[in-house]
């Protein structure tokens, strides 16, 4: 058992779960994403690509998916095979990364109307 679960590939970036997942037998692109909950409304799908280390060392091979083909189209040419160690990445959009910055700017100002209006609510109520 202890070797099963030592086997894993990662999914990461714009999924709805990201995560280490065991390789159980013969999961493809695909079936990753899948396990991961689908891609968020903010991914560069065609940006997609596997980070498979390199077996002698040195650099990861980059295999790039094209996610367009695979998920509309039905091509299965770029539904690699998941070996063990691979990482699936997803990367954001540009939209990803203003719609955090507005949400971390915004945050405190929706805590302070949170607050003000439950004040002036207890204020006109007594």
């Amino acid at each position: 058992v202890a070797s099963f679960n030592s086997k894993v590939y990662y999914v990461l970036g714009q999924v709805q779960q990201q995560g280490r997942l065991p390789v159980t037998g013969k999961e493809t692109v695909l079936d990753a994403i899948t396990l991961a909950g689908g891609i968020t409304n903010f991914a560069a799908i065609d940006k997609m690509h596997i980070a498979r280390p390199n077996p002698g060392g040195g650099c990861d091979q980059i295999l790039w998916v094209d996610w367009k083909s695979l998920a509309f189209c039905g091509d299965t040419r770029t539904n690699y095979q998941v070996l063990p160690g691979d990482r699936i990445v997803v990367p954001g959009t540009g939209g990803y990364q203003t719609n955090v910055a507005l949400d971390n700017y915004l945050s405190p100002v929706e805590r302070f109307a949170s607050l003000f209006g439950l004040i002036r609510f207890a204020l006109i109520r007594n």
